[in-house]
């Protein structure tokens, strides 16, 4: 697991994640209920920003420098994630303040509602070998189980062979599609062949978000390259985020 102090030297990606699991039957005071959670919910936003320009201003200062900050939040928590590079704030609001399956992104700064998302390990598409899934109450998505990071293996997204995303189910229509996913930078076709390995970064029930990562380096490219691929799938979304890093 990499250090918290990772998250300095890249790009800050900071959530506001609101994950709502249950049916509110109380309606005797909805207007009290959605001004409390309202203001929750702009306190954590107020403290992200205020965690993000603090950020930028010190990740370009001398080695050392420090900063102190004083944050004033009225609900939830904030949790730093030094695996998937990012500082969240969560909280389980009583009230609608947002239409579910919502994905807002303002600068460093998003923000989602919806139903939980869980991970873990199960044979998805029936093959005899595990993946790894991420699941909401739309979708299944699942990507192969390929190595560790301690024994890491020839992968060649070049194969058709070769499956990296097992297979995305939409539980609405009863459909599953088994996609070919490759990757290339500047069609550059070595950049799909290399070692690596496939990681569940999330694993259980409840989780605001659900993240599976691609780890690839490519030592027939230019400069011996390193990237890694994110899988993201948030509450009450009928689609999976996938952003590539060069490391």
């Amino acid at each position: 697991m990499r250090g918290i102090s990772s998250i300095v030297s890249a790009t800050v990606i900071i959530a506001v994640i609101l994950s709502s699991t249950f049916v509110v039957l109380n309606t005797l005071k909805p207007s009290v209920e959605k001004s409390k959670d309202t203001a929750i919910l702009k306190s954590g936003e107020a403290a992200l920003l205020a965690i993000d320009k603090m950020m930028r201003e010190v990740v370009y200062e001398a080695p050392g420098a420090r900063r102190t900050i004083k944050l004033s939040i009225t609900g939830g928590k904030l949790v730093v994630s030094g695996e998937r590079d990012d500082i969240e704030f969560q909280i389980f609001p009583k009230s609608n303040i947002m239409q579910p399956g919502t994905v807002k992104k303002e600068g460093n700064l998003i923000i989602s509602y919806g139903p939980s998302v869980k991970a873990y390990i199960a044979d998805a598409d029936n093959d005899g070998t595990d993946d790894y899934v991420l699941e909401n109450n739309i979708i299944t998505f699942a990507v192969k189980k390929l190595y560790s990071s301690s024994n890491q293996g020839e992968i060649n997204m070049s194969d058709p062979s070769t499956k990296i995303v097992s297979l995305i189910e939409n539980k609405m229509t009863n459909t599953v599609i088994h996609p070919t996913f490759k990757v290339s930078f500047n069609d550059d076709l070595n950049t799909m062949y290399g070692t690596g390995y496939t990681e569940l970064v999330t694993n259980g029930d409840n989780l605001p978000e659900g993240i599976i990562k691609l780890h690839m380096e490519c030592p027939n490219t230019k400069n011996h390259l390193k990237y890694e691929v994110v899988f993201t799938l948030y509450p009450g979304q009928d689609f999976v985020h996938v952003e590539v890093n060069k490391v």
